[in-house]
């Protein structure tokens, strides 16, 4: 299982607002290699390890300083493991997995001192997902999601130095619920709506990561053809507003909307 994953954060250079011009980037590529072990037909435990690799770079301009960093590309392993509980002829599956965090320890260079290293950790997390057959071809399923969000930042020395806190931090941990009804139309093809919801963190949000909650309908589609599964996605987000600020002098609130695809092919032998 490979995941690829972007930030990309820019305030355009021609408006009023505090940090015109400020740009950051974070790059992350993970794998996950997972074995299943059946005690019967209802329950099994599964695990495996995970290979993140992640770099990033931000140039930040604020009313008293400008400041740049660029990391290395850093390479760690993580791990995960969950047991699940099955009644194949009702289409019920529940399962629970926690993923370990993995830390980073970035070699990287910024405008202060040059030089400099830090260690940013990403968070822990814990999933309950299910599923089950209302009836016949229909079926409903759901997850509930907590990452340790609060556990994350990304802290410089020299940064936190001037400033007295973190590139990028956040104060709470986050929940995410998923819930959602699918259709067997037939042998090859099925669909689902989705809805979603993730709570809120309290205080001001950061200004290289403003979003904060959100709200989220989707549709999605199958195509199934024998060994072979390829499903694509369309969500709506509806982004809480959120507020930044910059050292307590100047305050936004941002309010986003959006369209997020997605696609999933998948092979099973």
């Amino acid at each position: 299982h490979h995941i690829r994953d972007t930030t990309d954060v820019s305030y355009p250079s021609d408006t009023y607002y505090p940090l015109a011009g400020t740009r950051a980037k974070v790059r992350s590529n993970g794998a996950t290699l997972m074995a299943r072990y059946k005690f019967n037909e209802n329950f099994s435990i599964y695990g495996g390890l995970r290979v993140l690799r992640t770099s990033g770079h931000v140039n930040l301009n604020t009313p008293r300083f400008t400041y740049g960093l660029q990391t290395d590309s850093e390479t760690d392993l993580g791990w995960l493991a969950g047991v699940a509980y099955e009644i194949p002829e009702y289409a019920v599956r529940v399962a629970l997995t926690y993923t370990s965090p993995i830390d980073h320890d970035f070699g990287a260079r910024d405008t202060f001192v040059g030089d400099t290293r830090f260690t940013t950790t990403i968070p822990k997390s814990v999933q309950l997902e299910f599923q089950t057959g209302i009836a016949p071809d229909w079926l409903a399923f759901g997850s509930i999601r907590w990452v340790e969000w609060s556990k994350f930042d990304i802290n410089p020395p020299a940064y936190n130095m001037l400033t007295g806190g973190p590139l990028v931090g956040y104060e709470d941990d986050t929940t995410t619920v998923v819930v959602g009804i699918g259709h067997k139309f037939n042998e090859t093809w099925s669909g689902a709506v989705l809805f979603g919801y993730e709570t809120a963190m309290d205080g001001y949000s950061s200004n290289l990561g403003p979003p904060n909650g959100r709200r989220s309908i989707g549709l999605a589609g199958t195509y199934t053809h024998g060994p072979m599964k390829v499903t694509a996605g369309l969500s709506y987000l509806d982004m809480r507003d959120s507020e930044t600020n910059i050292g307590g002098a100047y305050t936004a609130t941002f309010n986003q909307k959006g369209l997020l695809a997605a696609m999933k092919v998948g092979y099973a032998f």
